[in-house]
């Protein structure tokens, strides 16, 4: 905004209003000049007594409500105060603008027309400005603040708009300066002419959402977009409490066309208990009213645009409703989104606190709605009537008033507390609804899930859907970020997959375990991580725990604190069936307070509650069934004491990690791929609900279970034909869904391949474009595996650019055992790309794409589904090569969409060419963008393909003797031959890499002993016919490794390597056990890039892993799981019992040496590998 210029003042009578305070040549603390621009306002009026020469006589008081918008100076920016909420220099910067703005407003008092606008406080209280409260801090484009507020105005004789207009704007010198402001410009008036109006702001949206001015669902209209990112307040707390809009989880999984909808169709009037009496719990209701009652998933309001609406609302308290009339306008136009219910809701506290009412008169707010003649009320829509109280003390006054309004509406009850028991009576059938608490977020979710349900169940209605619901993408914008179809309505609920047609679970199937932070040092956040744990982290309807009558349980679970875990031995029962319920939960997180209150323990001994369910001998831990262990601390400090442990646990578990706050930073460092998670403030009930809601649908894609249902019900389905030509249309066989209460699970049936950038020329941009695809890109609960009848739903082929000699990849659509499966396979192959780095250079994408082509021909493709293939990345250096491919590609009926990073467009060559199929981002670390790209392609992709699940049960084809595995394992197609005569044993005719430990130190074996045992005891001669092999010792110790390696060779030269290669790693001290280093080397072997022979095409490979430590397992998984895909089988060999190399292995292919001295156990294991080798003995992979 320019500085030296600021908007007209303009004033109108409706409301709701807002208006800007325009801060010229200044922030709030620097302030040269400002003009009022006040777009609307509203007036009460009330009678007081005045004290006037000692006479009762009464004067009528007058309110008016305004709203403001002001943008801060620019050298006030986002980051320096809003960055970081729970910070007391944010508090005091809060407090600091309410008070600025009060005094502005006031300013005007030291022009001479007192007797117009005067707001000092004069022995008649003439005019005073009541309250300034900030609504909503929103973060612009260049890091700048903008700052919405209201002011309420309480005087006499507040003058007409036109007179304060000539008073703000004749102040010559209007100056407010903070104490610590170091310069002071006073106003100009020639600066301030002709500046646009702002446009009407949008409703208060989620942290880090896109703002569009898309001016309808019915439209295609699109229009470039802003981030903003917001901070809203409340009067309900204290001025910086954050907005707790809970995500509210679908009421039944909705589906519109297009994703957009369904909304509630009705005029909707709210009456709310607002009395002194209750002051407490009163302002709950208002802010549950004003900030979860009314999701904008299920209610569309008109917006400033005045949209074609479905969701009519006002709002007015009680008791003395008609008080209000000033600021309850009777017109159900004039609340345009959730930022004028708030600001309603504000004024009305504020007046209620000023006049103190008391009463329980719910019938003022029902005759109220009954007897006014409100505007635009709707013919023929639906009317509801909310009444949400603590007390039923109004209730039989009502009953008349109710029964009369029942003939045309709907009405709701919602009892908060204990006090409302009777409320319900006032309610329609089935319509009455009870809130324990109002702070809980799980049961104020699900009321408003339930209300939401009947509401959509009566009235809920689609929008109609444009010919285009795609994205366009601007090449020249000067923003960095793209034009898109706007919805504004997305789900973040749990998904509830449709393998539970009843709408009974699923349910996560799993041991959990939770290690917390219970420390002194840490209070008060570790009693509040007590309470999440125990009310909010595992919500009933996804976790069911056994129940005191013993029922097969899906979900057990165990809880302990650290440190010092072994103190609680006598809480912690070590029986995963010990907990029955979540009261339980809630029972054993009391008792264990109650014990660390009285030892006052102290520490951040992570480890110790690792260790704890490491070693306990736990009853009742069931084998087959997956594992989670929950790590949630508030401080890092415990991180690098327990990373051996976690490491030794992941090899059974899932580990999950939650940051609270901003002190433990490095937990994540821990978590399984994927299970890193942060909540900045327990007290955020949507922070909460959102993380809550993600570990949840994380666990879920893991290990979902569904009861039987009570009877079984197969949706039938009609498969959609595939696309013949890019440019053409699809069509379908499916009859277009309705545009009311259409309700049903989606799954994207389609194939979809995924091409996307790991190029060693830029390691943040390969790591950004990976984590999109591993967390946001199919993060949407469409994209299904399989259904419940097993029916494959969406196929994922990922494939990475550059390639390398055929790269890691099969031409063929694997089989996921599940979406983290995919996930996994993302992450290890960012490993592997991020470990060879080093080798792999260049950007060519071409490859990538022909082995997308080649896919395409193969039986694992679908024919009769759709299919889209996604790229993703920058700077191809053979573009136009790549360019003749993709039209292949597209001519075979494939949907091509490019997302071109870093700015880089030419990608779009590649795409369909249509205005969805086209995206281009310009800052890479803008991750709300990433998910609205995200977003909108699994809309486009759900509208062409989605389809009910489950679909039509089909029965799986008889198994035969060629199968297709997982990439996972490995990614060519074998042969099994079925035999069952051996004559003999038979030549082993391999390529064999032998990796082998030479790291310093003689315990569990020396290198000495494990040469003599690769050159005198591994190897029967007379077994290993024409098999060559390849020497490749770890760890790497610079240039000789490469020196020294020739790659694959007799048995022979395997044997003088070995042995004359020694000595060069026994000059050096302190060498680690890297297995990694060998695994990289045999990669490089395996694909040309090292050595002088390498792997034969057509001849089965084998690596035989040798190690004396298993420390780099961790680091070696992902570069053995990709040459698994690569065709290799991989065998190792444990030296000493406390080695475990087996998550490297193939299966069957693990073995220990437990004393490598012992001359007879080496031959048996080298007699067992022969074994396993030889075709004689065991089916290869």
């Amino acid at each position: 905004m320019n500085s030296r210029r600021i908007d007209e003042f303009v004033h109108s009578r409706r409301f709701p209003v807002f208006s800007s305070l325009v801060l010229c040549t200044g922030l709030i603390f620097l302030v040269a000049g400002i003009v009022l621009t006040i777009i609307g306002s509203t007036r009460t009026t009330r009678r007081t007594s005045a004290s006037n020469g000692g006479s009762g006589e009464r004067t009528k008081q007058e309110v008016e409500l305004y709203s403001m918008k002001t943008e801060l100076y620019k050298n006030y920016t986002w980051k320096q105060y809003l960055d970081n909420m729970d910070n007391p220099k944010t508090i005091d910067f809060t407090n600091e603008v309410q008070l600025r703005l009060r005094q502005l407003i006031r300013e005007s008092r030291s022009h001479n027309r007192r007797t117009l606008f005067e707001f000092q406080e004069v022995s008649n209280n003439a005019y005073d400005v009541l309250k300034v409260q900030i609504l909503k801090y929103e973060q612009t484009a260049a890091d700048g603040i903008l700052v919405y507020a209201s002011a309420i105005l309480l005087g006499d004789h507040i003058p007409p708009e036109k007179d304060i207009s000539a008073t703000i704007n004749s102040v010559t010198n209007n100056t407010v300066t903070a104490s610590n402001a170091t310069t002071v410009q006073t106003f100009s008036a020639e600066y301030c002419k002709e500046m646009e109006r702002p446009i009407a702001t949008t409703p208060p949206v989620a942290t880090s959402t896109l703002l569009s001015t898309t001016s309808s669902p019915q439209q295609s209209t699109t229009s470039s977009l802003q981030a903003t990112t917001t901070r809203e307040f409340t009067t309900s707390s204290s001025p910086l409490s954050s907005t707790t809009t809970v995500t509210t989880p679908a009421p039944t999984q909705p589906y519109c066309k297009g994703g957009n909808g369904p909304f509630v169709k009705q005029d909707i009037s709210v009456v709310f208990e607002l009395s002194t009496a209750r002051a407490i719990v009163d302002k709950k209701i208002a802010h549950f009213i004003g900030n979860t009652l009314f999701p904008p998933e299920y209610y569309e309001l008109p917006g400033s645009s005045g949209n074609d609406l479905f969701t009519q609302l006002l709002i007015a308290p009680f008791p003395n409703t008609s008080t209000y009339k000033g600021i309850v306008r009777p017109d159900y136009a004039a609340i345009k989104g959730l930022a004028d219910v708030q600001a309603w809701l504000n004024a009305v506290e504020t007046l209620d606190g000023y006049y103190n009412f008391n009463g329980d008169a719910i019938v003022d707010g029902v005759e109220f709605f009954a007897t006014q003649n409100f505007a635009n009320k709707r013919q023929g829509v639906k009317k509801s009537l909310l009444i949400i109280a603590s007390s039923d003390i109004g209730v039989s006054g009502t009953q008349a008033a109710v029964a009369a309004l029942k003939k045309t509406s709907t009405v709701i009850t919602i009892s908060v507390g204990s006090g409302a028991q009777t409320l319900g009576s006032l309610a329609s059938a089935g319509f009455a609804f009870s809130i324990s608490n109002l702070e809980d977020a799980i049961e104020t979710s699900t009321v408003v899930s339930n209300i939401s349900s009947k509401l959509l169940i009566q009235s809920g209605v689609c929008p109609t859907q444009a010919t285009t619901v795609y994205a366009t993408l601007p090449l020249t914008s000067p923003q960095p970020h793209t034009t898109l179809a706007t919805t504004s309505h997305l789900t973040t609920s749990v998904p509830k997959p449709a393998s539970c047609n009843d709408g009974n679970g699923p349910f996560v199937k799993q041991d959990i375990s939770v290690v917390f932070e219970l420390s002194a040092a840490r209070a008060p956040v570790d009693k509040k991580i007590a309470d999440f744990i125990g009310y909010t982290l595992f919500p009933t309807e996804h976790y069911e725990l056994p129940g005191s009558s013993g029922n097969d349980p899906v979900t057990q679970l165990l809880v302990a604190p650290f440190p010092n875990t072994t103190t609680y031995q006598g809480i912690v029962k070590t029986d995963y069936t010990a907990i029955k319920d979540l009261a339980d939960v809630q029972a054993w997180l009391n008792a264990a307070q109650t014990l660390e209150g009285h030892y006052k323990l102290k520490g951040d001994a992570i480890v110790d509650g690792i260790d704890y369910f490491t070693n306990q001998n736990f009853e009742n831990k069931r084998q087959g069934v997956k594992r989670s262990v929950f790590i949630i601390a508030s401080s890092d400090a415990g991180v690098a004491g327990a990373k051996t442990a976690v490491e030794a646990l992941k090899k059974t578990s899932t580990i999950v990690t939650i940051s609270v706050g901003s002190g433990a930073q490095t937990l994540e460092s821990l978590a399984s791929a994927g299970f890193a998670f942060t909540i900045s403030s327990l007290d955020n009930l949507a922070e909460t609900s959102r993380v809550v809601s993600n570990i949840t649908s994380k666990l879920l894609v893991e290990s979902s279970f569904c009861p039987l249902p009570s009877t079984t019900t197969v949706l039938p389905s009609t498969l959609t034909q595939k696309q013949s030509t890019s440019a053409a249309p699809i069509s379908t066989t499916t009859s277009e869904a309705p545009t009311t209460n259409t309700h049903c699970a989606m799954g994207i049936v389609q194939d979809i391949a995924i091409v996307f950038d790991q190029s060693s020329s830029n390691a943040i941009l390969a790591d950004k474009v990976a984590k999109f695809i591993e967390n946001t890109l199919f993060a949407s609960s469409n994209y299904l595996i399989t259904d419940s009848n097993g029916n494959t739903v969406t196929q994922l082929l990922p494939i990475p650019y550059p390639l390398y000699n055929g790269g890691f990849i099969s031409p063929k659509y694997p089989i996921w055992k599940s979406k983290n499966d995919f996930f996994l396979y993302i992450w290890s192959m960012r490993n592997v790309y991020r470990q060879l780095s080093n080798y792999i250079a260049g950007t060519g994408i071409a490859d990538s794409l022909n082995l997308v082509k080649t896919a395409n021909t193969d039986s694992s493709h679908r024919n009769t589904v759709n299919s889209t293939l996604i790229v993703v990345g920058s700077g191809a250096s053979d573009i136009n090569k790549a360019q003749s491919i993709a039209d292949d590609i597209k001519n075979a009926g494939m949907r091509i969409i490019t997302i071109g990073t870093s700015g880089d467009s030419t990608f779009h060559k590649l795409s369909s060419g249509s205005s969805g199929d086209e995206f281009t981002i310009k800052d890479i670390s803008d991750n709300a963008f990433w998910a609205e790209i995200a977003e909108n392609i699994t809309l486009s992709l759900a509208e062409l393909s989605g389809q009910c699940m489950p679909l039509t049960q089909v029965t799986p084809p008889p198994a035969t003797a060629q199968s297709t595995t997982s990439l996972l394992t490995t990614a060519s197609t074998t042969t099994v031959q079925e035999t069952t005569v051996c004559t003999g044993p038979s030549s082993i005719d391999e390529d064999i890499a032998v990796v082998y430990d030479l790291s310093s130190g003689d315990v569990p074996a020396s290198p000495d002993q494990v040469v003599d045992f690769i050159r005198s005891g591994l190897f029967n001669k007379s077994k290993y016919g024409n098999a060559q092999y390849a020497a490749v010792p770890f760890p790497s110790i610079s240039s000789e490794t490469d020196l020294l390696t020739m790659g694959y060779a007799n048995f022979a030269l395997l044997r003088s390597l070995t042995h004359d290669t020694l000595p060069v790693w026994k000059r050096h001290s302190n060498l680690k056990s890297t297995i990694s280093d060998g695994l990289k080397n045999v990669w490089r072997i395996n694909n040309g890039t090292l050595g002088e022979n390498h792997r034969r095409k057509g001849v089965p490979n084998t690596i035989m892993i040798i190690a004396k430590s298993d420390t780099d397992v961790p680091n070696s998984e992902p570069i053995a799981k990709v040459l698994q895909a690569q065709g290799s089988t991989l065998l190792t060999v444990s030296i000493g019992a406390k080695t475990n190399l087996t998550p490297l292995a193939s299966n069957q292919y693990s073995f220990t040496v437990s004393d490598f001295s012992n001359s007879s156990e080496l031959a048996s294991i080298a007699e067992k590998i022969t074994e396993a080798l030889a075709p004689c003995y065991a089916k290869r992979r």
